[in-house]
């Protein structure tokens, strides 16, 4: 019997700022042990990536949208901030770095 190819389907959204000014991004969705569901969005935007989660579709849509507004019009990715790496202990890899501010 012929084995079918793995195919991985990936949720795609709009987020906005108004509808001239819009960006693509990608949805995960979880379901917790209680059987709670969450939604995680993440959108490349300008230099810098956007995430945030939220219950519900709408949820994670108001957060996106107020994000891309947050980015586009307050220029929140050139705040200098701080940036903390994130790494396990006893791991060789250089970890994750975030950006907080």
């Amino acid at each position: 019997m012929k084995k079918l190819p793995k195919i991985e389907i990936t949720e795609l959204f709009l987020a906005k700022k108004n509808w001239q000014t819009t960006f693509i991004g990608t949805v995960t969705r979880d379901i917790y042990d209680d059987g709670t569901t969450c939604a995680h969005g993440m959108i490349p935007v300008n230099d810098g990536i956007i995430y945030a989660e939220g219950k519900s579709d709408d949820e994670l849509s108001e957060k996106l949208d107020s994000l891309v507004i947050l980015v586009l019009d307050y220029k929140i990715h050139s705040f200098k901030g701080k940036i903390d790496n994130l790494k396990k202990k006893d791991d060789d890899s250089k970890g994750i770095d975030f950006y907080l501010n």
